[in-house]
């Protein structure tokens, strides 16, 4: 009983673990350069990919002559707050890979008294960090040059939604952490592989009614789909989602499918999580070097 409460007294806090590991992942992302040459490059590539895809949008509608406001509101915000997607799960699954193989800190951080959940979860904050600057910077220059009308602006229902969904997108990242215990330095395309499908069926640049019907259902399971559009109407309200279950869903009932499909995913990350941890730790790969 002894050495149980000291042990007790001796473990950190879920809040200092989420604390330190956050300001960690800050330091890795941040410390590679001159502070204005991070903030330069972290605001220049997201924003240079949302171009991409608006540019496309423009060009094809403008040639077709079927150029409408609302659709372009609806490409531009549904891009912008994607980044968040993409980001966050490499974040996660990353830091794995750095942890193991370039620092070869990881198993220092399993045998810590701290949560190895919360400790990922944080590490992929770094990244939110950073995207956060990207979207806030390209919301503005998009009304500026645009003129992408956010006249259904609404903060509380902005935060809300953009905490539920970082949370929702990060059991998908723990997942992917947990199958990177076992893989090689390769681990990072799963990432984007993950973020690709979501792009393809979270309703990002196109309204969900025009998939097939059986692609609807599964986007329909994913909090993503919700989420991303959550983040449309805090700033643009209903634009473009009229014929989709997504149109008839009130905002009270948006946010509560957001809860109720994270929840089953948190559900799932743990126990998919333990699964690759097992057989990692049976298979010596905690600490294994593949960079070579």
């Amino acid at each position: 009983m002894a050495v149980s409460l000291h042990q007790r007294r001796s473990s950190p806090s879920a809040w200092l673990t989420f604390k330190s590991a956050a300001w960690l992942g800050w330091q890795m992302e941040s410390n590679w350069t001159e502070p204005w040459l991070f903030l330069l490059y972290s605001i220049v590539r997201p924003l240079a990919g949302v171009g991409i895809v608006v540019f496309m949008y423009l060009a094809v509608s403008t040639a077709a002559g079927i150029y409408s406001p609302d659709k372009l509101a609806f490409v531009f915000v549904g891009t912008t707050f994607f980044m968040f997607v993409g980001q966050e799960l490499y974040g996660i699954s990353q830091a794995v890979l750095d942890d193991r193989e370039h620092y070869r800190t990881l198993k220092y951080v399993y045998i810590a008294p701290s949560s190895i959940y919360i400790y990922l979860f944080a590490r992929g904050l770094a990244k939110v960090a950073e995207t956060a600057i990207s979207a806030s910077v390209t919301l503005v220059i998009g009304g500026l040059l645009l003129h992408i009308s956010y006249s259904s602006f609404n903060p509380v229902l902005l935060v809300v939604a953009l905490v539920l969904g970082l949370l929702g997108i990060a059991t998908f990242g723990i997942m992917l952490a947990g199958i990177t215990l076992l893989t090689a330095r390769h681990g990072f395309q799963m990432g984007e592989s993950v973020a690709a499908i979501f792009f393809l069926l979270g309703g990002v640049v196109f309204p969900i009614h025009i998939l097939p019907v059986w692609v609807q259902d599964v986007a329909y399971l994913m909090p993503v789909t919700y989420w991303i559009e959550a983040m449309r109407r805090s700033l643009i309200g209903d634009a473009g989602q009229v014929d989709s279950t997504l149109s008839t869903m009130s905002t009270p009932m948006l946010l509560l499918a957001i809860v109720g499909t994270t929840i089953v995913f948190f559900l799932l990350s743990i126990f998919v999580f333990r699964r690759f941890d097992e057989a990692a730790r049976r298979k010596g790969r905690i600490d294994i070097t593949t960079s070579y």
